[in-house]
This record gives C-alpha cells, sequence and structure tokens, in this order.
C-alpha cells in the first residue's frame, strides 16, 4: 500500500495498516531531506518516551515520512524564547504560511505529532472550519478525541490508520489551497 519499506527496519501491521519499523535511529535512515540535527533532536525525544509511547510515536513517524515523503521535517521542542515551556514537544511535516489574528506571518508545520500526558496527538494545521475535522473523521477515526484540528488517543491500535492517512492528506490540501 505504501512501497517498499527502507532498509534498516521491518514492515508490520498496525491496525490493519502495514507500516515500517525503524531499527536503526532516524538519521541512519536513506531519507536526504532530513537534517542531522533535526534527527538528533527527533530521536532524542522518543528516546525520552515511555517504551509503549516511544514505539507508538516512533511507527506514527514513520507513517508520517511515507505520507509526507517530500514534506519539510521539523522538531519543536515546546519551549518560548524564555526558555519556558509553552507545548509538548513536537514532530513536523510540511511547511505552509500561517497569518496570524495580529496580521504576522510564520512559516508552520502542516501536520504535527506529539506525545500528551494522555497519549498521543496529531495536530492538522490550517483547518478554518474548526467542527470540520470532527464532524467529518470523528466517529470513523477509531478510539479518539477530536477536536478543532487535533486527533488525541492512547495509542496507535486505537485508530483506523486508513482513515488517519484521509485526515493527513485533506490536511494538506488544506494548508496548500490557503496559501
Amino acid at each position: 500500500m505504501f512501497g517498499s519499506c527502507w532498509s534498516g527496519g521491518e514492515c508490520r501491521g498496525i491496525g490493519g495498516i502495514v507500516v515500517f519499523v525503524a531499527s536503526k535511529k532516524i538519521e541512519e535512515l536513506e531519507r536526504p531531506s532530513f537534517t542531522m540535527e533535526t534527527n538528533t533532536q527527533i530521536n532524542t525525544y522518543i528516546e525520552s518516551l515511555s517504551e509503549e509511547t516511544a514505539a507508538d510515536l516512533r511507527a506514527l513517524h514513520a507513517l508520517m515520512l511515507q505520507w509526507i515523503p517530500n514534506g519539510k521535517l521539523w522538531f519543536d521542542n515546546g519551549l518560548n524564547g524564555d526558555n519556558k515551556v509553552v507545548t509538548n514537544p513536537t514532530i513536523g511535516y510540511g511547511s505552509y504560511p500561517h497569518t496570524f489574528a495580529n496580521k504576522t506571518n510564520k512559516e508552520l508545520f502542516q501536520i504535527g505529532i506529539s506525545a500528551t500526558k494522555s497519549g498521543i496527538s496529531v495536530y492538522v494545521m490550517g483547518i478554518r472550519n474548526k467542527l470540520n475535522l470532527a464532524q467529518t473523521f470523528g466517529e470513523k477515526l477509531g478510539k479518539a478525541k477530536v477536536s478543532g484540528y487535533c486527533i488525541s488517543f492512547k495509542k496507535c491500535e486505537d485508530l483506523n490508520l486508513g482513515v488517519l492517512e484521509e485526515v493527513v492528506r485533506q490536511g494538506l490540501g488544506i494548508t496548500c489551497s490557503n496559501r
């Protein structure tokens, strides 16, 4: 479904979808658009998580790389300029220009994933109609809480990953059309 797997890992089923699970660290995989600093930050972040959460986030990260093969890879450590925690660390994919309410512009990731206290969240940026995600995909996603631009769940096995792929593709289309 997603083409061949990269060397250095294995393909296995999660929720009916075959995903690549890296047995190597991200920077050891053959993907030229990665920067070493971003890979190191992502690996350090994933390795800091509980074993179960790290395994799920690693699998979800591999899916995102398959679904967004040419997207910019981001890592946001969740700290502001004063080194205060303002959000959970987030791995981001893709890029789009976002205009804030105060009319300032900033480049942001299109899709983000993050471990949270209650599990994992997937962020779909650029959605203007905050009810669309929940109304369109909420019941089909599986055991997940869906809000304006966030899908929260405990484990990857709780999700219908085929529907999550639809969400990601729609999210990418939204941010591309908002340019």
